[in-house]
């Protein structure tokens, strides 16, 4: 399935990214955190910024 790893990154993480950052948008990559922003658009900008050459597979995620 895809996006599977970084969804399992993300359910991960969750816990803690709810402390600091509730209502906030998750980038994800694999399973990394690329960044937390404050909407969904600023999130899938900065995944888009990174990507130098080829096809990134990335998930933004709000937190809820």
């Amino acid at each position: 399935m895809a996006l599977e790893q970084e969804i399992r990154f993300f359910e991960e993480q969750k816990p803690e990214l709810l402390k600091h950052h509730e209502g906030k948008f998750a980038l994800v990559v694999g399973r990394s955190l690329l960044g937390v922003f404050d909407s969904h658009e600023e999130a899938y900008k900065a995944g888009l910024a990174r990507v130098v050459q080829g096809f990134v597979l990335a998930a933004v995620m709000g937190v809820i």
